[in-house]
């Protein structure tokens, strides 16, 4: 997936995702994609017009999905999304598994097992 795949999702839900982003890698922005077209048609059916996702992240290894309302629907869209990332490389989006890395938990392919994340920088002073 590319950095424009990436806007282009945020860009088509921003109505109900807001602007800060995904923070997780690309192999999972097609089950993201899948998963926000599934809720927004159902919001839209059910008028849950204030429906909004307040965070969309990689914790433990696998895709998490917060938001300001649920019902047993939108459980259940999350739920499917959440099992598909455990079998998802969160890199490539190939199929993958959860892999503990000294303590580190994440979902990656045969190809990306040794996967490091990059160290993270501060802009503080």
């Amino acid at each position: 997936m590319t950095y424009s795949k990436r806007v282009a999702i945020e860009s088509e839900y921003a109505n109900i995702v807001g602007d800060w982003g995904f923070e997780c890698h690309d192999g999972w922005l097609e089950i993201i994609e899948k998963t926000l077209k599934e809720i927004r048609q159902y919001i839209e059916h059910k008028r849950y017009f204030d429906f909004k996702i307040i965070q969309i992240k990689e914790k433990f290894g696998e895709l998490r999905i917060y938001t300001n309302y649920t019902d047993d629907r939108i459980e259940k869209i999350i739920d499917e999304a959440t099992a598909q990332s455990l079998k998802t490389c969160e890199l490539c989006g190939t199929e993958g598994k959860l892999r503990n890395r000294n303590g580190w938990l994440k979902t990656l392919c045969d190809l990306h097992e040794n996967f490091k994340e990059p160290p993270k920088t501060s802009t503080a002073l």
